[in-house]
């Protein structure tokens, strides 16, 4: 397949995707909500389009002249373009420095990261260590 065929077929396969399946954005937040009750971990649309796009890729190993795989990939690639903006890679950063942060011990002003749950923020996560 030539460039400008790939590239035609994947606006082609967005557009029917988009009338099949509905709003782009709405249907990868419904299944980062999905992949986040899971996995037991935050999910993004953003993260769910970078997964597809693996998916697509890993794919290769077994069939690189299927067109499927090159077209789907690209799409999955410029949707997690789609939903990153600023703000949100500035939140992205701000919460892995959230977790790496070293932990305030409260008997003295001295820091540790005794307390350090592998970069885990949520409790609920199920590598998160137990007290007991």
């Amino acid at each position: 397949m030539e460039y400008a065929t790939i590239m035609q077929s994947a606006a082609k396969t967005y557009n029917e995707r988009g009338d099949q399946y509905g709003d782009l954005e709405g249907t990868h937040y419904r299944i980062a909500q999905i992949a986040s009750l899971i996995l037991g971990k935050p999910i993004t649309p953003y993260d769910v389009a970078m997964i597809l796009h693996a998916v697509k890729l890993g794919r290769l190993q077994e069939d690189r002249k299927n067109p499927d795989n090159y077209i789907d990939g690209i799409n999955y690639f410029a949707f997690a373009g789609s939903f990153i903006t600023a703000t949100q890679v500035e939140d992205d950063i701000a919460a892995i420095a959230k977790r790496f942060a070293p932990i305030k011990r409260t008997d003295s002003n001295e820091t540790s990261n005794s307390g350090y749950n592998g970069g885990n923020s949520n409790s609920f996560k199920p590598d998160t260590p137990s007290n007991g």
